[in-house]
């Protein structure tokens, strides 16, 4: 039937093309395991008269060498709900410079079967959807999710290394992309706000990789490596950027302190527990059991027999005979109905101790948020922890000042108060906090460098965390060149380009994310403002 070319050029996004015919019929498809027949649009297509028989190399116009037996087809798009086909049987043509080659079709993506606005729609898609939703939306295999955001990726930035040009303050860290110890190493730009290079693995061979591809001019010029504490990043910044300095983000510090922190908060509780088991010992070796307690029983236990309640009967005859031993003298397992044989005041007593316990147990966020932060049910077992539980109280105060020191602005203060806060920390008496203080003196230097140069490697962290949800949402990667293209798309400024809508530019896009940024800074300085006064 007659079709108007112009129409589907529009709605496909389609140049240099001329369209026969429109049919709709049935092919076969695969969904989830399951065979079915899907309902699909087939345009008969052909290059433009004037692109017909040319190079795709060099655009010349050549002689036909022979026509391709049988038709081909390229997925491109969607039309009102049902795949769009484009079939064609193209010609090889002979090319004086590049040889015999299948002729120029200017819907074809390379050596893809999908046309390249089709993958751009995909991968776009993809950044927000699972895998698996992205395969059903489009009618597409699970594995053509992955290859069409490859090609989207490759077509937008042929040339990943050019993001390696400029290079002046880095951040390198490793993240997990699968179960069993399975990571790679992502380096991050300080400056552009995007990941510039990543490889499977981690550790000193991994980075060092990394650092023989830049030139010596190009390494030379780096001027900050931030990271955590990993001593391969040391290492191979000490062997590499001769000029760099080695920064550890305060982020990484006050973790430290927060990891040192909950370790004694374990200790405290497993203390608590000990003291409220042993108190609980000493009353019941105390308890003495009266003749209308066991009546009391007895009688229970006549209505228990009366009613066939088995599993009452069964405790109530394990409660008798047991005050009944302890009447006589004898040693008995701790029952707990045994409790109403205690008097009122050492009932009190555990009450009070099962009530420490606990609040040591549930003070994890109390403890480890910051003061501007806490709620008024977290104040009070803060208060709880100061009058019970010193030593967790005094590794809290370490904490906190270490914050504190990690948000100075004045490297030679930071300094001084840095040696003051090691020296306490070692005289503390507390097992986790000298071990943390020996930590932060071998990074002494590093840290001091993160304050005197301001390097913050948040952003790094952000984008770290931003991968941890890419993985989440595709539910694991078997190809990690297929990772490390939607990596390399959802952190960084490119733009995917999707036809007939308007969108951000990367200038628009950086400006949007430095608003945000300034919004956010003044939101957290007015919260603390407001919390101090």
């Amino acid at each position: 039937m007659f079709i108007s070319s112009l129409f589907f050029n529009t709605a496909l996004n389609l140049n240099r093309t001329v369209f026969n015919s429109a049919i709709q019929t049935v092919r076969p498809a695969r969904f989830a395991g399951v065979k079915y027949d899907q309902e699909v649009i087939e345009l008969d297509a052909r290059p433009h008269k004037h692109w017909q028989h040319r190079c795709p190399h060099c655009m010349e116009s050549c002689r036909v060498y022979d026509h391709q037996s049988g038709i081909v087809s390229w997925r491109a798009g969607t039309f009102c709900g049902e795949p769009v086909y484009l079939t064609y049987s193209p010609a090889r043509i002979f090319c004086p410079e590049h040889g015999v080659i299948r002729e120029y079709l200017p819907w074809v993506c390379g050596r893809s079967w999908f046309t390249l606005d089709f993958c751009y729609e995909v991968a776009w898609a993809a950044r927000f959807m699972p895998k698996s939703a992205v395969s059903a939306f489009y009618r597409i295999s699970w594995q053509a999710v992955g290859n069409c955001i490859a090609i989207a990726h490759e077509h937008l930035e042929p040339d990943v290394s050019l993001r390696l040009i400029g290079l002046k303050r880095i951040c390198v860290d490793e993240t997990s992309y699968s179960k069993g110890q399975k990571y790679i190493t992502v380096v991050y730009d300080m400056d552009r706000c995007q990941v510039v290079w990543m490889s499977e693995g981690h550790g000193l061979e991994v980075f060092t990789e990394f650092c023989l591809t830049l030139t010596e001019e190009q390494r030379d010029k780096i001027e900050i490596v931030a990271g955590d504490g990993a001593r391969w990043i040391d290492t191979a910044t000490h062997d590499h950027f001769h000029n760099a300095h080695r920064c550890i983000d305060p982020f990484h510090l006050v973790g430290w302190a927060n990891d040192a922190l909950d370790e004694v908060r374990s200790e405290a509780v497993r203390e608590a527990r000990q003291v409220y088991a042993e108190t609980e010992r000493r009353f019941m070796e105390g308890i003495e059991v009266s003749s209308e307690a066991i009546e009391k029983a007895e009688a229970e236990l006549e209505e228990a027999e009366n009613s066939g309640d088995t599993q009452k009967v069964e405790n109530l005859k394990k409660y008798i005979k047991a005050i009944k031993d302890l009447k006589e003298g004898k040693k008995v397992k701790k029952i707990n109905r045994l409790r109403i044989c205690l008097t009122p005041e050492q009932q009190q007593v555990l009450k009070e101790l099962k009530a420490i316990a606990k609040d040591l147990k549930n003070a994890r966020y109390a403890v480890g948020k910051n003061p501007e932060n806490r709620t008024e049910h977290q104040e009070e077992k803060l208060k709880v922890i100061e009058a019970n539980s010193p030593t967790l109280y005094k590794g809290y105060e370490l904490k906190e000042e270490l914050r504190q020191i990690s948000h100075m602005k004045d490297a030679k203060a930071a300094e001084a108060e840095l040696d003051r806060w090691i020296g306490k920390a070692k005289n503390s008496g507390i097992p986790a906090f000298v071990t943390l203080a020996e930590k932060i003196e071998r990074h002494r230097q590093n840290l001091l460098n993160t304050i005197r140069y301001g390097a913050n490697s948040s952003q790094s962290e952000s984008c770290n965390a931003k991968i941890k949800k890419i993985i989440r949402r595709v539910q694991g990667f078997r190809n990690l060149d297929t990772l490390f293209a939607t990596i390399y798309l959802e952190c960084s400024d490119l733009v995917i380009p999707l036809p007939h809508r308007p969108q951000f530019t990367a200038e628009q896009i950086a400006e949007n994310r430095r608003k945000a940024r300034e919004m956010r800074q003044r939101r957290e300085e007015a919260r603390r403002n407001g919390r101090a006064a």
